[in-house]
């Protein structure tokens, strides 16, 4: 009488646990996709970190933006620029 139990409810159990394996499985691949993201979004933020750093480091340097040196390149266009 056991032994007519035994084989269903073993697999049962064997089932349950491959069902409760797949679910850890799923949720793992689902938690690996989201560290991707937020590790991409972290290293946005800390290079935009660095940018505003360095931008503010090259503000620092100029004391009088009036006394800065402007060469004529960035202000007149080149000889050979197409004219509209």
């Amino acid at each position: 009488m056991i032994g007519r139990f035994a084989v269903p409810v073993m697999m049962g159990v064997l089932g349950a646990t491959l069902g409760w394996g797949a679910l850890l499985h799923r949720e793992n691949r689902q938690l690996v996709r989201q560290i991707s993201v937020l590790e991409g979004q972290i290293s946005g933020c800390q290079a935009r970190a660095r940018n505003i750093t360095k931008d503010k480091q090259s503000d620092a340097t100029v004391a009088d933006p009036r006394t800065y040196h402007v060469p004529e390149r960035w202000l007149l266009p080149e000889p050979d620029a197409a004219r509209d």
